[in-house]
Parts: C-alpha cells; structure tokens; sequence
C-alpha cells in the first residue's frame, strides 16, 4: 500500500498479504541467504521491483479500502 515492493517471514502474519512473487517475496525468516537473495532480486530488478509494487498498491485497494471496512462492519452490525 506504500507503493514499495516486500520481503517478508514465512514466519509472520504479513505473509497473509503477500502473493509469492506477485504483490512481495515471501522467504524462510530464519534463511539469512534467502532474505539477501530476496533483496539482491529487488534492488537489481527495477521492474520487478514496480511491478510488485503496483500489484500491491491495487491489492490494497482492492481489499483493505475504507468502503470495503465500512462494509464488513455493517455486514456483521446486521447480523
């Protein structure tokens, strides 16, 4: 939703948010190698890098807006 690509842990809850290669990279949290190959991926691929970043932007959107919040809480008010 900043407009800026993600690595993550496996580990946490933030790989809920994240689509494998889509939206961020997703690695072992406890791979030291993995976490900088992940890294070293981004920071040299400037495309893949703003397209993650874009896919991510419009997932948030598409998910987490202020409409779709105001929905949900109506949703279970009403239930």
């Amino acid at each position: 939703a900043a407009g800026t690509a993600v690595v993550v842990g496996a580990e946490g809850g933030a790989r809920e948010l994240v689509e494998q290669g889509v939206t961020g990279m997703i690695v072992d949290g406890r791979d030291e190698a993995a976490l900088a190959a992940a890294l070293q991926h981004l920071l040299s691929d400037p495309a893949a890098r703003a397209r993650m970043a874009q896919a991510a932007m419009a997932h948030a959107r598409e998910h987490f807006s202020w409409d779709r919040h105001i929905a949900r809480i109506a949703a279970a008010l009403a239930a």
